[in-house]
């Protein structure tokens, strides 16, 4: 498996990204193993980091994410509105996944105000998402959620 990681792509700031990503895909699935807090700069070098890995496995067919995140998952404002136009931009290019699964640690820092911000953002975006305490917990949604986006592709 090829990770892709933040570390490597630049989000055009002078300012350095606070937080850390890496990327792989597991067929339809794209994994995501973070570590915060997160600025905008982390925010626009994700952006660059993943797209291309994106779009690959969208021209493959549905797929969905699953985010784990490690210490920290509190966010500067400017690097939520940075999701949210991610997440607008990849609606409008055709790379919405099916459905979006966030692992968190409750005691977590930032895990208890994050959960209602950031599920609000992928409601407002139209886009299925679910925040679990466990990976089982989180593969198991994800795999009904892609059941039934796999059945609306092929169903006549």
């Amino acid at each position: 498996m090829n990770k892709i990681s933040t570390r490597n792509h630049s989000g055009g700031s002078r300012f350095a990204p606070h937080g850390h990503v890496e990327i792989w895909a597991e067929g339809q699935l794209l994994r995501y193993q973070a570590t915060g807090p997160f600025n905008l700069e982390l925010l626009q070098a994700l952006d660059a980091a993943d797209r291309g890995l994106m779009a690959a496995t969208a021209a493959q067919g549905p797929f969905a994410i699953l985010a784990e995140f490690a210490g920290s998952i509190a966010a500067t404002p400017d690097a939520l509105a940075a999701l949210e136009a991610s997440l607008a931009a990849q609606n409008a290019a055709g790379l919405a996944s099916a459905a979006v699964a966030f692992v968190v640690d409750p005691d977590a820092e930032g895990a208890v105000l994050m959960r209602s911000i950031i599920a609000d953002i992928y409601a407002r975006q139209g886009l299925p998402f679910g925040w679990f305490g466990t990976l089982d917990d989180a593969r198991g949604w994800l795999a009904a959620q892609m059941a039934a986006a796999t059945t609306l592709v092929t169903s006549p």
